[in-house]
C-alpha cells in the first residue's frame, strides 16, 4: 500500500524537494486524508478538517503546504492545545488543528490562531465563542510566511502582531543557510548515529579512545553538564569522519580537534529554553542529535558570536514559534542572523562575553586565546557573573536586530518558565546598551 500511494498521481502533494532532497515520502494517514479532501472537492467547493497541526510547520508537509496556499484559499488555522480534552479519546498533549479552505485561487492572507500553551487551553464549551471573536486571530500574509520560510512556507505561530512586527525586523537579515561573499557562512554537518554506527561505541574508557558527546551533555554555554556513555577510538572516529580519505596517523588537522559550535536537535517549544548551544570542546566526537559546525566555515570568535546570537532570548523567541519538539539542520539554516565582519566592534563584544561562559576549562585555553583571553582562568565561573554576561549579550542581541524596548519587553513575557530576575536583568541591560553604559 505504501509503494502505491508513493506513486499514485492522486497523491501528488504527499512529498516535496527541499534543499535538493525529497521530503514527505513517509506514510500519514492525516496528510493522505488532507489531499483527498482536496481532490474530492469541485471548484470553490469549502473544506473543514480537523487533523494534527504538523501540516503547517513540518518539513514532511511541505508538499501539502504548496497545494493548500497555491491551488487554495486558506481561510483559517486555528491550532489548539488539548489538554482541555476538547476531543475526549485524543491524547491530552496532541496538537490539534482545525483547517479551512475554499479550492481554486491561491492564498494571499490567512487568519490564524495559536494556542498551543496549556495555560491558554480551551475548553470544548467555550470554542464556538472563541472562535466568534475576531480578537483571537492574526491576520497572516503569504508574503510573510514565504519570506520566513521560502521553501518550506511552514507556518510560525505568532500570537499577536507585535510578534509579526519582530519576525518582520528580524528578516531584514539574512537567513544562516545563504551563502554570501566577503563574510563568513556557517556549514552544519553531524557525525555518529546511536544505531547505525554503534558498533563503534565502547562503555569504557581507555588511552586511545575519545569521548561522545550527546545532547543530554551540553546547555547553553555550557559543554560539562553530564559525563560522557560513550567512547569511539580515535583511529575509527577520524576514519568515521572522513571516509575513504582517512589515513591512519596523518598529521591531518580535523574538527574534532578543535572547539566548535553545537547545537541539540531535541528542543522542544514548551520548555523553558528552546535553543540550547554550547562551543564542544576539543578532541571529542559528536552524536547525530548534536548538529555541529564544520569550523573551517568559522573561526574562534566568529562562533562564539554565533553562539551569543542563538543563546539569546531574541533568537529563541522566533525559533520556538516554528518548532514542536526538534530545531532541524534546514530550519535552523532558515534562522536570520546579522552577518558581521569579523572586525566588527559588535561581533567582537558578543563573542567576548560568550567567551568568557564558554572558557572555564584547560581544554578551552585555546580557544580562549585566540579570543584574547589569557587562558580559562579569565572565564566566569562565578554565578552571578555568568548571569551579568548572559543579560548583557541578550540586550546587545535585542539591539543588534533593532527592537524596541517595549518589542523586546513582549519577547521577554513569552518565556513563562525563564526566572523572573533574568529577564528583570536584560531589561535592564537592553537599557544600558541604548543609554551606551554597555558596548
Amino acid at each position: 500500500m505504501s509503494q502505491w500511494f508513493r506513486a499514485a498521481p492522486e497523491f501528488k502533494h504527499q512529498s516535496a524537494v527541499v534543499g535538493g532532497k525529497k521530503t514527505g515520502s513517509d506514510i500519514n494517514l492525516y496528510k493522505l486524508f488532507a489531499e483527498r479532501c482536496f481532490a474530492l472537492l469541485r471548484a470553490g467547493g469549502h473544506c473543514g478538517i480537523v487533523i494534527p497541526n504538523g501540516i503547517y510547520k513540518d518539513l514532511g508537509a511541505t508538499g501539502l503546504r504548496s497545494m493548500l496556499f497555491d491551488h487554495t484559499q486558506v481561510d483559517s488555522l486555528i491550532s489548539l492545545s488539548n489538554e482541555k480534552f476538547i476531543f475526549e479519546e485524543v491524547h491530552h498533549s496532541f496538537g490539534l488543528l482545525f483547517l479551512n479552505f475554499v479550492k481554486g485561487g491561491c492564498t494571499k492572507s490567512l487568519r490564524a490562531t495559536f494556542r498551543i500553551n496549556p495555560r491558554e487551553a480551551i475548553a470544548a464549551d467555550d470554542f464556538i465563542s472563541f472562535v466568534e471573536n475576531p480578537a483571537n486571530f492574526i491576520e497572516l500574509s503569504a508574503e510573510l510566511i514565504g519570506a520566513m520560510n521560502a521553501e518550506t512556507r511552514s507556518v510560525l505561530e505568532f500570537r499577536s502582531a507585535t510578534d509579526v512586527a519582530i519576525v518582520k525586523k528580524m528578516l531584514a537579515f539574512p537567513p544562516l543557510g545563504k551563502k554570501l561573499e566577503g563574510v563568513w557562512n556557517l556549514k552544519l554537518t553531524n557525525e555518529f548515529h546511536m544505531t547505525n554506527d554503534s558498533k563503534l561505541f565502547h562503555t569504557e574508557p581507555g588511552a586511545t579512545r575519545l569521548p561522545l558527546y550527546e545532547g543530554r551533555m551540553i546547555h547553553q554555554f555550557s559543554a560539562g553538564q553530564a559525563p560522557p556513555k560513550y567512547w569511539i577510538e580515535e583511529t575509527a572516529g577520524r576514519a568515521g569522519i572522513l571516509g575513504t580519505r582517512a589515513k591512519a596517523g596523518s598529521a591531518e588537522r580535523l574538527g574534532y580537534e578543535v572547539a566548535r559550535f553545537a547545537f541539540r536537535e531535541i528542543a522542544r517549544s514548551t520548555d523553558a529554553r528552546t535553543m540550547i548551544a554550547s562551543m564542544l570542546p576539543p578532541r571529542v566526537f559528536a552524536n547525530h542529535k548534536l548538529m555541529v559546525a564544520r569550523p573551517e566555515s568559522m573561526s574562534g570568535p566568529v562562533s562564539l558570536y554565533v553562539l551569543g546570537i542563538v543563546n539569546s532570548l531574541t533568537f529563541d523567541f522566533v525559533i520556538r514559534q516554528q518548532v514542536a519538539s526538534s530545531v532541524s539542520m534546514y530550519a535552523f539554516y532558515q534562522m536570520p542572523v546579522p552577518r558581521l565582519k569579523e572586525a566588527d566592534s559588535k561581533l567582537q563584544s558578543i563573542s567576548a562575553r560568550s567567551a568568557r561562559l564558554v572558557c572555564t576549562s584547560p581544554s578551552f585555553d585555546e580557544l580562549a586565546r585566540e579570543c584574547g583571553l589569557k587562558s580559562h582562568q579569565d572565564g566566569a565561573t562565578d554565578p552571578t557573573e555568568r548571569a551579568r554576561l548572559r543579560a548583557e549579550i541578550d540586550g546587545l542581541v535585542a539591539h543588534l536586530y533593532g527592537l524596541s524596548e517595549a518589542e523586546f519587553a513582549h519577547v521577554l513575557a513569552s518565556f513563562p518558565l525563564v526566572p523572573e530576575p533574568a529577564k528583570v536583568a536584560a531589561r535592564n541591560a537592553f537599557r544600558d546598551v541604548q543609554r551606551g553604559l554597555i558596548s
